[in-house]
């Protein structure tokens, strides 16, 4: 598989974290005044988060985009339905252990052993990944990240949208 991303050392894409499913929306601010108080993201700093305004999108929401929008493979922007296979044609099922090969959909969960994802990100290599992060190695929104810390310990397994 032939693989092609855009790269700019801060933020591949310029896409922050956020709950959205496409990438430039633009939701009105009263949106997330409401969104915040009703569903705060522990992991997002004040000015920095999920529910702030402005465009981007969150992990499983930038995996459906990639794969959508990209290669015309369409499934669902939900992690849990990812992960369980029911958000559409998801492919090969992948092991915990792998092998992972560029482009498959990796899921994880901080304690590894639980039978429900809380990320997903796209295996570049055994040393990267790309994916949609708040606060992940101090680098917020779609980045491309080294594959170290959970993005090793917390593997639960993963998907192969292309075979």
């Amino acid at each position: 598989m032939a693989m092609r991303y855009i790269y700019s050392p801060d933020n591949p894409l310029g896409l922050q974290y956020r709950h959205h499913h496409i990438p430039a929306w633009q939701p009105p601010t009263s949106t997330y005044a409401k969104a915040a108080a009703q569903n705060p993201d522990p992991d997002a700093p004040p000015g920095l988060g999920a529910w702030d305004p402005g465009p981007g999108l969150d992990c499983s929401n930038f995996t459906a985009w990639v794969y959508n929008y990209g290669l015309g493979i369409k499934f669902g922007g939900n992690v849990h339905e990812q992960w369980d296979g029911s958000a559409g044609p998801m492919g090969l099922r992948i092991p915990q252990g792998g092998p992972y090969q560029p482009g498959d959909l990796m899921f994880l969960h901080p304690k590894a052993t639980a039978n429900q994802a809380s990320h997903v990100v796209i295996f570049i290599d055994d040393g990267h990944i790309i994916d949609s992060r708040v606060n992940a190695q101090n680098r917020l929104g779609v980045q491309v990240r080294e594959r170290q810390g959970w993005y090793r310990d917390a593997v639960l397994g993963g998907w192969r949208p292309i075979s």
